[in-house]
């Protein structure tokens, strides 16, 4: 593995990409500088994907008629909101399938359907 890794770092060098002043104090410490600098690869790697890709939150904004009982169901999760005021707000994964019922008592419900893969706002007045 010693060699392939000194092979790859002489190939680089030779493009002028200076990796030796990096991996000759880390072996000068009594470390495999390609196990040190894999790691910090890793490191780096995983961190910019965690800044790009963190778990995507999207807001699902409902108006209907006020005192309405809002209940958002994907997957396993049941997620309900009193809209006193005419408004629920959920904040739901990217990708998440929903439905999304909105009743009230002495009033016909209404049902949708969707998909999550922007932040929506839905009006859904109730007839009562």
């Amino acid at each position: 593995m010693a060699s392939r890794w000194n092979d790859f770092v002489d190939g680089l060098e030779a493009r002028g990409i200076p990796l030796y002043v990096l991996t000759d104090p880390i072996e000068g410490l009594g470390l495999p500088s390609w196990a040190v600098l894999t790691a910090i690869g890793l490191i780096i790697l995983f961190g910019l994907a965690f800044l790009l890709f963190p778990g995507v939150k999207y807001r699902l904004d409902i108006t209907t008629t006020p005192g309405a009982r809002v209940t958002v169901v994907y997957g396993e999760q049941r997620l309900t909101s009193m809209a006193e005021d005419g408004t629920a707000s959920f904040s739901l994964p990217l990708g998440a399938q929903l439905n999304v019922k909105i009743t009230k008592n002495g009033c016909e419900g209404k049902s949708v359907d969707l998909v999550m893969i922007d932040n929506y706002a839905i009006e859904k007045p109730l007839d009562c």
